[in-house]
């Protein structure tokens, strides 16, 4: 079959790419191995957004992002000011329903293979369906995957983590039935809370059942160690009550290092291992943590939490002095002011790595980073973009990726106009469609 853009891809990256796409008219096909769209937002229970404004006056996010968070909050699906905690099962429904109105057309179970190119233009690419092996042709690509499949099939340049290793992946998990009055008791006479929790705002919240962040207990899992040796050393609990329902938390604490998210068996192992960890995790909890007595573990994400795989080289490489200097670009097309966050990649390594831009700047990131070298109709999008391993650590997290999405749907569309080929847009037209120099 024939599309103008195909996106490879269904996060929240490759529905921003898609939507934007379809909204000037073309015709687009959005590709997903798995049974829902959103990607780690939903089937990877990723939870909350991580911040997108420097304050309620200045949204860094693109125009997409902050539609779809309306319409989670319309839905009753989004929560704080400006929203970040979220339902990931609301979230579904939004992303089929932004999809289904903009005439984007959605192919679930279906993996992307292989891509065949021709003097540096993919004439199609293979898909693997459940009836069998489909060619996919386009006018323009999109690879959304957040690995770079598409792109290091097409033959892009790639690198992977530091050059060794990548950053850990982790399973993120639901814990029900918690009891917080109770933990925050606790938490009052424990003296196990990250220097940033402040327990009198959380006290409030918990009165009022609303959603909050928490960070700590790293002195009680340290304390019981020799119980527990499955939960992973030096960290700290993470419960983003991200419902405002009395009780439940989502959690964020599994680590597996050492693992590749690029091979299956290695993916298999974590999975597992992780699984395990979040396991012993409610164990701990329920047996040494006030308020968690009768806790149970709800659910485990479908899919583990991959943070680091393929980079793929462009036109620009995105460095960790670009964040570090809040870097502005004549073609920046994103923005963001999330820090460098690396997590502890290896047994030896103690802490979590964070630093950022000058409190209240931010950065940019321009579409030379979309943009593969050698391959002339294919944008990449996401966290696989060309960066370095410290500004890939930045870059990251789901808003940006969501603006990136919309930079690269825009981007193909034009595209379309001159060929197929990605290099000859005009940045101006792109950043007026983005909107991005005129807020």
């Amino acid at each position: 079959m024939q599309y103008d853009i195909v996106v490879c891809g269904g996060g929240l990256a490759g529905v921003a790419a898609a939507v934007a796409a379809a909204r000037k008219g073309k015709e687009v096909l959005l590709i997903e191995q798995h049974g829902f769209l959103g990607g780690c937002a939903t089937l990877g229970l990723v939870n909350p957004f991580m911040k997108y404004y420097l304050n309620k006056n200045k949204l860094l996010a693109n125009e997409i992002f902050l539609e779809i968070i309306k319409r989670l909050k319309d839905s009753r699906g989004a929560w704080g000011e400006p929203p970040h905690f979220f339902d990931p099962e609301v979230l579904k429904g939004v992303l089929f329903e932004i999809c289904e109105e903009s005439g984007v057309n959605i192919l679930l179970y279906s993996k992307v293979l292989t891509a065949n190119t021709e003097n540096g233009i993919i004439k199609s690419i293979n898909v693997s369906l459940k009836e069998g092996i489909e060619e996919i042709k386009g006018t323009v690509f999109v690879d959304a995957t957040g690995d770079g499949d598409l792109a290091a099939s097409a033959g892009a340049k790639w690198e992977y983590g530091d050059g060794e290793v990548a950053q850990p992946m982790t399973l993120m998990f639901r814990i029900g039935n918690i009891d917080y009055k109770k933990f925050v008791e606790y938490l009052r006479t424990a003296n196990d809370c990250s220097e940033w929790v402040n327990l009198n705002y959380i006290e409030k919240c918990v009165e009022i059942g609303a959603p909050f962040s928490f960070a700590g207990l790293s002195k009680a899992i340290n304390k019981y160690r020799e119980d527990f040796p499955e939960i992973p050393a030096q960290n700290k609990v993470f419960f983003p009550t991200c419902l405002p329902r009395r009780g439940e938390a989502f959690v964020n604490m599994t680590r597996v290092q050492m693992l590749s998210g690029l091979v299956s068996r290695d993916l298999t192992k974590a999975t597992i291992m992780a699984y395990w960890q979040a396991y012993k995790l409610v164990l701990f909890l329920k047996k040494h943590i006030p308020g968690f007595e009768e806790a149970y573990l709800l659910e485990s994400a479908p899919i583990i939490g991959v943070r680091e795989t393929r980079r793929i080289i462009g036109e620009y490489v995105l460095t960790a002095d670009d964040i570090l200097k809040a870097r502005k670009f004549d073609d920046a097309v994103a923005a963001g002011c999330y820090p460098i966050d690396i997590h502890p990649m290896r047994p030896s390594d103690k802490e979590t790595i964070m630093k950022g831009p000058p409190p209240g700047d931010y950065y940019e990131i321009p579409y030379r980073c979309l943009v593969p070298l050698g391959l002339k109709n294919l944008l990449v999008t996401g966290r696989c973009i060309s960066t370095t391993h410290e500004a890939q650590a930045a870059i990251r997290v789901m808003p940006i990726a969501c603006s990136l999405g919309e930079t690269a749907g825009y981007a193909a569309a034009l595209a379309v106009e001159k060929k197929g080929l990605v290099r000859e847009i005009n940045i101006n037209t792109l950043q007026k469609l983005l909107d991005y120099r005129h807020r």
